[in-house]
Formats: structure tokens, sequence, C-alpha cells
């Protein structure tokens, strides 16, 4: 059964940022906006270090220099540019290579914000630090001190290099700090490039907090994210942006009745330590990076495939389909030529099944909201189109509430999330309102709980596939409130709704999308165990693979119980 969650408490996270000033490249100001836009949590001091800060050339102005005559000064300069042109050949190949991306190609992960005005208001204290052998950074007994008296619960480092000392335990909850590589295989940086010279399919990331030992920290939150092969700056913004709501997160998770259990040990890293490249490795590098773009253009020329779905029919309740070893047999719907059927929900309606689904039609590049019945799912009427509109409709998501039919459609390419109502059911229907607005939603997935309604959803432009967002509402109309954990779960790839939520056995189980080896590949089924304004938890506890040997073999996304009866889709590339 599904078990309750304690209310959290009414504490206020005081926050401090390990900085270089008040510009930052745009991934870590859009991490700290999140933050600062996070409820009960309040940024109190950004801690800057002043050697960075402070410009390392002497403005004031030679005066001898000056009085020098032009033929020395025109020597000097000479000279000067001689010493940067030896600098220069000396400078390793993949230094002089990002040098040269950064200056005419900037990542728009690294471009330079200026946050003059968001900060405005937050104290700021510029600490020296001072070394101890090679790297190790400690801070001053003053600025210690001083970093005390805001009664921080968190610093985040964007600043500094290897801390050490006791400045790691002047915080609640630590010094948190950013990994981006996994660090089990790849510790050092440059981050994402040696996922990218390794070849490897995935590029992982964490968030830590510190401690005295290097590469040894408590891990916080941790992903994987599709190692970008097109180039080192394109993956290395793929893990950028895919983190900056981390910290948020982890601080909503403090603010929880379960703060504990962020704070367990990870396993320790044994992995080498990397540094940039040498010249052969960069030279290797640009190889593996021109024999991907190489192979993706063939690719794309080759590959004339496109989806085909369509509906199926299997005569057995979907309790016997969990895990089963044993391939369904498949009553196709084949659709007409030039379209596919998709995204099934049913209404009964005395001895008449209504099946909505999404009618697409490839010449027109969209879909509508179409339907059929039937009385014995053996044979069935021709489809009827019911909402169809200049954009792209798909996932009609079908409920009754008080003897009124409506209908939930994603329709994410509007930026929002709307409710139909049906005048005439099953045949005449209307737009009644917007349910969330500014949020392009992907297959919105409602049930009622616990005298609440619950969205189940994706975010088209948040990793649609694996961030799953939830909402909730004490009326069907809204307002929705958006859940304080949002996105509730992160899991690379397996988390996109697949169809209506159902019961079985007193437990309700959540059908997910699992798009790890292709789009909708099968449909994966979570238990739901934590549902409240709080917490969410699932359980994943098993599968639905495809029948590789029936018409639609290649794909299998989405699933509708109806007693010993389950309704399906299924995928040929054809």
């Amino acid at each position: 059964m599904i078990s309750a969650v304690k209310e959290t408490t009414n504490k206020t996270l005081r926050i401090g940022i390990m900085c270089n000033g008040l510009n930052f490249p745009a991934w870590e100001a859009e991490t700290i906006r999140h933050l600062i836009n996070t409820k009960s949590v309040s940024l109190e001091l950004l801690i800057c270090d002043a050697d960075r800060i402070e410009p390392i050339w002497n403005n004031n102005i030679n005066l001898d220099l000056q009085q020098q005559n032009i033929i020395k000064k025109v020597l000097r300069r000479i000279f000067r540019i001689y010493r940067q042109f030896l600098r220069f050949l000396k400078t390793p190949l993949w230094h002089r290579y990002q040098r040269f991306v950064n200056n005419f190609f900037p990542a728009d992960c690294d471009r330079q914000v200026s946050m003059n005005n968001e900060l405005i208001n937050v104290d700021m204290i510029f600490c020296r630090i001072y070394k101890k052998g090679e790297y190790s950074q400690y801070f001053t007994e003053s600025d210690i001190d001083k970093i005390k008296s805001y009664n921080l619960d968190m610093i985040l480092r964007f600043g500094f290099n290897i801390i050490r000392g006791k400045i790691l335990k002047v915080p609640t909850y630590g010094v948190w700090s950013f990994h981006h590589g996994d660090y089990l295989k790849y510790r050092g940086g440059p981050p994402g490039f040696w996922e990218i010279y390794n070849e490897d399919q995935w590029s992982g990331a964490i968030l830590q907090k510190l401690t005295d030992k290097l590469d040894d920290g408590i891990v916080l939150y941790k992903s994987q994210f599709k190692t970008n092969f097109s180039s080192y700056k394109k993956n290395e913004c793929n893990l950028f942006w895919g983190t900056i709501t981390w910290p948020s997160i982890v601080c909503r998770n403090i603010l929880s009745v379960k703060d504990e259990s962020i704070f367990i040990k990870s396993a320790t890293s044994t992995a080498p330590i990397y540094t940039a490249p040498n010249n052969l490795q960069t030279m290797k590098y640009f190889y593996i990076i021109i024999k991907h773009k190489i192979k993706s253009i063939f690719k794309k020329n080759s590959d004339n495939k496109r989806e085909l779905w369509a509906i199926g029919i299997i005569n057995n309740p979907v309790k016997n389909l969990i895990n089963s070893l044993t391939p369904p047999e498949i009553k196709w719907l084949e659709p007409p030529s030039n379209r596919f059927y998709a995204d099934p929900f049913l209404i009964n309606k005395g001895d008449t099944s209504y099946i909505f689904f999404e009618d697409y039609s490839y010449e027109e590049k969209k879909g509508r909201i179409s339907y059929l019945e039937t009385k014995d799912f053996k044979t069935f009427s021709d489809a009827k189109p019911i909402i169809d509109t200049a954009f792209h409709l798909s996932y009609p998501f079908m409920l009754e509430c008080e003897g009124k039919y409506y209908c939930i459609p994603e329709q994410q390419s509007t930026g929002e999330v709307a409710l139909y109502e049906a005048k005439s059911f099953p045949d005449y229907w209307i737009k009644k309102t917007t349910l969330l607005k500014d949020f392009p939603g992907i297959d919105p997935t409602i049930i009622r709980y616990n005298d609440l309604w619950w969205m189940f959803i994706a975010n088209q432009k948040d990793n649609g596939s694996s961030k799953l967002y939830l909402f909730y509402s004490e009326s069907l109309d809204g307002p929705w409130v958006s859940h304080k954990k949002n996105p509730v779960k992160i899991f690379l790839k397996m988390t996109r709704p697949a169809g209506a939520i159902f019961e079985h056995e007193g437990k309700l189980i959540r059908p997910a999308q699992n798009c790890t080896k292709s789009y909708g590949g099968s449909t994966i089924f979570y238990e739901i165990v934590n549902l409240s304004i709080n917490d969410f938890k699932e359980v994943f506890i098993g599968e639905l693979l495809p029948n590789i040997t029936s018409q639609y073999p290649d794909g299998l996304h989405h699933i509708i119980p109806n007693n010993n009866i389950t309704i399906i889709d299924g995928k040929r590339l054809v």
C-alpha cells in the first residue's frame, strides 16, 4: 500500500555561494536562479576569491617608459610579440584549440552573465586563501569566523579550487560542488572530454558534499546523459545544463523529513585522475569527432525508415503481462495508408467501449484525436475524428467525473495543458479550461487519490523521457500546484508516462516508456509507494516487451487495462 509522508518543517535554508565575482557562466547563473526561486531557501552570502577578482596587472603607468623614444617602444613591442609567439608554440594543442573555440565559437553554457542586479542585496565578503602542498586551499581563521557569523546551512562552490580544512564543516550541510563526469570512471577533467575520447555512450555528473579527501565526497545527486560525439563543447553543455536544478532539488529534499538519507556515503572512487589531453590525445579526439560526424551524415542519408504505430488488443489481463516471458498474442487494428494510430485510451459506456487515440497524418505532419467503437473487442467501427486543431494532438487521456466526460490531450507545441469536455459524448468536444500555463507538457496522466487530483507529466523542454513532473489540485479544473520536489524523478529515458495508472492488488501501478534503446522501445511498470504533497517514490516491478514476431515488433509505448482485455500500441519501422 502507499504510505503517508509527514509534513515538512518550516525551516529556511540559509545558503552561500563561493564565486569569483558577480559575473558567472550562464549555467552557474541559472543554477543560482533556481536556488533563489526555491521556496524556503535564502541566499545570504557571496564568498569571493580576492585573488581572482583583483587585477593581476598594475594600473600605474610607468612614467619612465613614457619618456623613452619611439624606437625603443617599437622594439619592446616587437620583443613582446615574439615572446607571446614562443609561448603560443609551447602551449599544448588542446589549450590552443580551446582558446580558438572560446574566442570564435563560444558555448552558450559558458557565456558570461552579469548578476549585479539580481545579487545586489546579498552580502559579499572577500577571502584570500593560503596553500598547503601543490593544490590544497585553506581559508584563514578570520575569514572562517566571518562566514560562521552568517549561520549558513550550505555553501555551493563556484569559485576557488581544491578546498580543504575547517571551512568544509562550517555550514550545517557542508560545502557542495559539481563534478561533471562519472566519478567512478573519470576523476579530474576536462568535463565530458574523456567520455568522447573513449567513446563511452553515457557521460555522468554528480553533485557532492566535499570532504578533506580528494574526490571522495558524499554524492548528493547523480545522473547520466547521452554522450554528444559531435563536439566537446556540446557534450560539456549537455552536462552543465542538465545539472542546473540539482542543488535546488537537494535543498527541497533536506526540507522534507527524509533529509538524512541524502547524506549517506557512496562508493569510494578508485578511478585514475585525468588532466588535459596531450597533443597525440588531442589528435585522436579530432579523429573521433570527424568519424562520428561522417557516421551521422551517412545514417541521415541512408535511413529512410519511419515509424508506423497501430493499436493492439490482447486477450489477457495486464497482471499476467507484467514480467511475462511469453510474448502475447495481439490483434492489430491496422491504420489507413499514410496514417498511424497510437496512445489508446478507453471509456466504457453501457455495453459499448470507446477507444480514443492519436490519429496521425504523415501528409499533414500532425495528429488529431479520433475514436472507434466496439462491443466485443473483435469487431470495430471506422475511426471518427473528434478534436482536430491547427496544432498537433496526441495522448488523449480520458476520464469520467460526476457523469461528465473529459479529455486531456498532449498539445505541447502550444505550451500548455488543456482540459476538453464532451458536450455530446462521444462526438462533440470543446475546450473547457487551461490546467497548466507556460508548461509544454508531454503525456499528461491523472488519477484521483486521497481527496486530491494528481497529474503525472513530462516537460518537452526538460528531458522529456528522463524527468517526471508531478502536480496536484483539489479540483479537476485547478488551480494545479507544482510538487515541491519537481522534477520528482530523474532516471535516464525511463520516466515518461505510458498510459493510465491502474490499481492491482491494492497497489498503484504506473506504466512508463523505456526509451533507452529507441523511442517507445517497451513499457515498464512502477509501483507507487509514496504519494503526498511532500514526497513521491516509486519502484520498478516489471516490463512488457514488444512481440518481435508480430507485425509491429519494434516498439510498445502505451498500455491500458480493461478487465480481461489489455489495449496497447505497437511500432513498426517501414
